[in-house]
C-alpha cells in the first residue's frame, strides 16, 4: 500500500527534479568513494560489479517516475489498524526518482528480518508492477541494495555487530 500510494502521488505537486538528479549522482559517487576506501569489505569481483551497477544506475534510462521517500523502511510507516489508515513520516529526502529506490529501501528491512518476507514483498511488487520489473530496475534494485548493505557492514563493524555484517554481506 505504502509504494502504491508513491506510485500514484501527483508528481505535478513533488520537489524539483532537479534533486532527484543531484540525488542519484550523489548517491553513485558515494558509493564509489565509500568502496575505495574500505577495499576490505569487497572483493575484485565485487568491486568491479559495482562500477557497473553505478555506472548504469547513474547513466541508465530512468524507468518510471515515482515520488521518492530517500529513507523509506518500516519504522516511517505510522499505520493506525483501526481506522485503516497509515502514514509517512520523516520526508526531507523526498525527491521524483526511481520507483526501485522506495522498493529497494523498504525491501531491505524485511529481507533482513526474514529473507521470506523479503521474496514475498518482492512477488507481490512484481504482480502489482509487471512492467517495472526489467533489467534497468533489477540494476537500481542490486545497486540501492549494495549501496544499502555497505552501510549495514560499515554500521556493524563500528558497533561489533557480526549479525548485521553477517546478513549485510549475504
Amino acid at each position: 500500500t505504502v509504494l502504491e500510494a508513491f506510485h500514484s502521488a501527483n508528481l505535478d505537486s513533488a520537489p524539483s527534479d532537479l534533486f532527484g538528479w543531484v540525488f542519484r549522482w550523489f548517491k553513485g559517487l558515494r558509493l564509489i568513494v565509500r568502496s575505495a576506501f574500505d577495499a576490505s569489505s569487497l572483493s575484485d569481483t565485487e568491486r568491479k560489479e559495482l562500477k557497473r551497477l553505478v555506472a548504469r544506475y547513474v547513466l541508465g534510462k530512468t524507468g518510471s517516475q515515482v515520488l521518492v521517500h530517500g529513507d523509506l523502511h518500516a519504522s516511517h510507516v505510522l499505520v493506525d489498524s483501526e481506522n485503516r489508515t497509515f502514514g509517512i513520516i520523516d520526508l526531507e529526502a523526498m525527491h521524483i526518482g526511481k520507483a526501485a529506490t522506495n522498493f529497494a529501501q523498504l525491501w531491505d528491512g524485511y529481507h533482513h528480518a526474514d529473507p521470506a518476507l523479503g521474496q514475498q514483498l518482492y512477488r507481490r511488487y512484481a504482480d502489482q508492477y509487471p512492467g517495472e520489473m526489467d533489467e534497468q530496475f533489477d540494476n537500481d534494485l542490486r545497486l540501492e541494495a549494495a549501496l544499502r548493505s555497505h552501510t549495514h557492514i560499515r554500521a556493524g563493524r563500528l558497533t561489533g555487530n557480526t549479525l548485521l555484517v553477517d546478513k549485510a554481506q549475504h
